[in-house]
């Protein structure tokens, strides 16, 4: 499978990126790696659902991007939201009900709002991606680094996966977490790149660029050496919705990325296919 074998030579030993198909100081990937947001394939699926994921992945999107959260008693489920009322038949907040209450609760189909499957388990994910070579952005938000760490590694998939990490605290965790977990890092202006650059000291590391950041803070980030992350959800997402995609590939000729994350991965790909960065 393609997918599986691009997967491979991105997160080779668990060193995403640092020894590429491609070096990473001269000219950007003709097609960056495309990441579904919340694992979904397309923006209308339901989000953080093992089933969904799936699908996503078998139609070639090679990485996912999900949301982790505890239960009372410290099993990891796949949500987003702070409660459940949104995108479930639960109320209140994941980490008031105990596994076994959270596993009778049910997804909702985002459309009809029918039940469709049990909220979806980290660990059925991980034995998923262990089996398929599917990658993993994972964005941990309360769970500990160390947490998500060991889960991953006890699966032998930490070799697959990015820890997401938005604050300094949280990076400096993910960091110490595993000498061989990558760890994305959220980069606003250069000096932001360097100082995270020099905190990692050869520390496995991606940047995340925010999507509305200057075309010199997108370029400056790739300099470094590092795999660097956008996304597109919102603005360039909306924009693709209503130019066929053209949009994915206008932007991409301005900012260097390894790593797209997008609500619309069905649309990226086929935008991007056939249409390389020059």
């Amino acid at each position: 499978m393609i997918a599986s074998s691009v997967v491979r030579t991105l997160f080779a030993t668990g060193m995403m990126l640092l020894q590429p198909a491609f070096p990473l100081s001269n000219a950007p990937r003709k097609v960056p790696l495309v990441c579904s947001h919340r694992g979904r394939l397309n923006a209308g699926d339901m989000e953080n659902s093992i089933s969904v994921i799936r699908h996503t992945f078998g139609t070639g999107i090679p990485m996912v991007e999900f949301d982790l959260v505890d239960s009372k008693d410290g099993h990891t489920f796949l949500v987003h939201d702070r409660t459940l009322d949104r995108t479930t038949d639960g109320k209140g907040a994941p980490g008031s009900y105990t596994d076994a209450e959270l596993s009778k609760v049910m997804q909702l189909d985002p459309v009809s709002r029918k039940p469709v499957e049990p909220v979806s388990r980290f660990d059925q994910l991980l034995t998923f991606a262990h089996g398929n070579d599917l990658a993993l952005m994972v964005d941990i938000k309360s769970v500990s680094p160390a947490e998500a760490v060991a889960q991953l590694r006890a699966r032998g998939v930490l070799g697959h996966a990015v820890l997401l990490t938005f604050d300094d605290a949280t990076t400096e965790a993910a960091l110490k977490a595993d000498p061989g977990v990558v760890v994305s890092a959220l980069v606003k202006s250069d000096a932001d790149v360097d100082r995270t650059v020099a905190k990692a000291a050869g520390h496995p590391l991606a940047l995340y660029v925010p999507q509305n950041g200057a075309e010199e803070l997108f370029q400056y980030a790739r300099k470094s050496g590092k795999a660097v992350i956008t996304d597109a959800m919102g603005d360039l997402d909306g924009k693709a919705e209503k130019d066929s995609g053209k949009s994915y590939v206008t932007f991409l000729k301005t900012h260097p990325v390894d790593i797209l994350v997008t609500d619309h991965a069905q649309m990226v790909t086929s935008a991007l296919s056939g249409h390389p960065v020059e």
